[in-house]
């Protein structure tokens, strides 16, 4: 008898040790099983309630108790009966103390379908709202920078370079981002602009006024001539023939990329190249361009452009023009005879945004494509400073980088070394660089026009 009943002992304990094996590998804590699950869930929800309004209505009018029952019937209707919801709204102004400038989040509204003792919450967000008819974009606090956008009518030969200058004009002027945007339209104005510090707009598109004088100093130049060809620079017509004729033995248009480089560092300027921009110069009026000094030189005159050597170097490839300007972006002496290059990559990848890129991408609301492909990254560029990186570096190879100089006066270069042309990368690699801000509290948040909405979900 006693041995029956140890028997029948010993084959519960063993059940019962199976069992709790079997229960503790198949329920796991919640937040493990439902966090991806309810983040998916709030940002639905979120997305629902301010496209509907509901949200905005009660937030804004609290003691509304016809929007408030809506907004509570909303959050019922949107989760199911195991999810428990808590929003909170807070009023968000400005406050003065001592001279000193803070902001205040005073709660307004209240909703939640929990009664337990103790909640537990597996995911939290916060976003802020505006009135329903109200955008607070008019009162973004611009990044105090002038972005010039090369597109010189006298040194493109494809309409492509226009399509591209032209969308990204759209894009950077779509909300106020950057104190102005302007269009260089000649190499004349190019030229002005690098080597004299600025240049006097007389009518046409991209100048706001009508005439204005641009100013260099500390701004952003976008080169548009890059995608898609082997690498352009406009170049001007007197500076074709001056650095053919007079620099030859200094490198020649290599010598030009040098000398840009030096003026980007003098004038504290952030270059942006979306491809490789120095392995030609092109300008349509000039005819000093000839097979002679630029090699292969096409035999139709329609299209003016030369394949940039370091002239007089023994350099064998139109590719070490780019370390020029590295050179002189650097501030390092003038680099000929030297043949560097910006070692590249032909290997097929893709690429994605930083997790600090994404958090911008969701701040501003620019969404570039998620997944980029590049067959041109590039190594380190040992004579600049590593800043940032936008999208992910691809075995050890850069491929949308920002790069700082280490002389004194300063200057910045954005190079790209992506297959295809993403005008919302472009915005967004600045708009991470100079980040300005959207909510300017201080403009309007006296005048109740923000409200900070948080929302925590648990599940029971």
């Amino acid at each position: 008898m006693m041995r029956t009943i140890e028997v029948i002992l010993a084959i519960a304990v063993l059940i019962g040790g199976i069992l709790s094996v079997t229960l503790y590998a198949n329920y796991q804590p919640v937040e493990a099983n439902y966090a991806p699950l309810l983040q998916n869930l709030g940002y639905s929800a979120v997305q629902t309630l301010q496209r509907s309004q509901v949200l905005q209505l009660a937030a804004f009018d609290p003691a509304n108790q016809f929007y408030v029952s809506e907004l509570q019937d909303a959050l019922n209707n949107l989760f199911p009966a195991n999810v428990v919801y808590r929003l909170i709204v807070y009023n968000v102004t400005n406050l003065t103390q001592y001279g000193v400038n803070s902001v205040n989040y005073d709660p307004v509204l209240n909703i939640s379908d929990y009664t337990g003792n103790k909640p537990v919450f597996t995911y939290s967000s916060s976003f802020v709202i505006s009135p329903v008819n109200f955008s607070y974009f008019q009162k973004t606090n611009s990044a105090q920078v002038t972005v010039f956008i090369l597109n010189t009518s006298d040194a493109a030969y494809s309409t492509r370079f226009y399509a591209i200058a032209n969308s990204l004009k759209q894009l950077f002027t779509s909300r106020p981002y950057f104190k102005q945007v302007v269009t260089i339209n000649n190499t004349d104005q190019f030229h002005n602009l690098m080597f004299s510090g600025s240049f006097t707009c007389s009518g046409g598109p991209g100048c706001h006024p009508a005439s204005a004088t641009y100013y260099v100093k500390n701004s952003v130049v976008i080169n548009t001539f890059s995608p898609f060809t082997s690498g352009d620079v406009p170049i001007s017509n007197g500076d074709a023939s001056t650095y053919i004729n007079q620099y030859f033995d200094q490198g020649g248009y290599a010598y030009y990329a040098y000398r840009l480089g030096q003026q980007v560092s003098e004038y504290n300027i952030t270059w942006v190249s979306l491809n490789y921009d120095f392995q030609q110069v092109s300008n349509m009026e000039t005819t000093v361009f000839n097979s002679n000094v630029c090699g292969s030189y096409p035999s139709f005159e329609t299209v003016g452009y030369c394949n940039v050597f370091a002239y007089n170097a023994l350099c064998p490839n139109n590719n070490e023009a780019e370390y020029y300007f590295v050179e002189g972006l650097a501030g390092n002496p003038n680099p000929y005879p030297s043949c560097k290059t910006i070692q590249t990559s032909t290997s097929a990848q893709t690429t994605s945004l930083t997790p600090l890129a994404v958090s911008y991408e969701n701040y501003y609301g620019v969404y570039p494509g998620a997944v980029q492909s590049t067959s041109e990254a590039y190594a380190q560029i040992s004579d600049l400073i590593h800043v940032l990186d936008i999208t992910y570096p691809v075995e050890g190879y850069y491929t949308d980088s920002i790069w700082k100089s280490p002389a004194p006066t300063g200057g910045y270069f954005i190079l790209f070394g992506l297959s295809g042309f993403d005008a919302r990368l472009v915005l967004l690699t600045l708009l991470v660089f100079y980040h300005p801000l959207l909510l300017p509290l201080s403009s309007f948040t006296s005048s109740n026009f923000v409200r900070l909405v948080v929302l925590q979900l648990g599940e029971v």
